[in-house]
């Protein structure tokens, strides 16, 4: 089941780009076979947030990103679902700045441990 933080994000998650909603739901599915929460936390959004965030990347204003919340989960479970994931849609990743396919990125960054989880900039859709 997908969970969100905020109402305003359940909102927006149809305005996500189509593929990125059909891997959050295989992605959702493997934590639920897992009996983990899967809580999205930050799906679109402004300039003016990524400027608050101190964002870099326009993943989320162009509807290809969104983050999951990982506090409390085991270290092991998330590098195996980034692992399996990163390879299942390495055809669908972002790409990072030494040109590796990147679905979901998961390292210390932005406002607390998550997933960014994130299809490529192919994909963006301009609101």
């Amino acid at each position: 089941m997908i969970k969100f933080k905020n109402d305003s994000d359940k909102e927006l998650f149809f305005k996500l780009h189509p593929l990125l909603i059909m891997v959050l739901g295989d992605i959702a599915n493997y934590f639920k076979e897992n009996e983990k929460e899967f809580l999205i936390t930050d799906t679109i959004s402004t300039p003016e947030e990524d400027q608050e965030l101190g964002r870099v990347s326009s993943s989320h204003r162009t509807c290809r990103a969104v983050d999951v919340r990982t506090n409390g989960i085991d270290e092991m479970f998330l590098k195996n679902c980034q692992n399996h994931f990163n390879f299942k849609y390495r055809w669908l990743g972002a790409v990072d700045s030494h040109g590796n396919s990147q679905l979901i990125v998961y390292k210390p960054h932005g406002t607390g441990p998550h997933f960014h989880i994130q299809i490529h900039g192919r994909f963006a859709i301009n609101k």
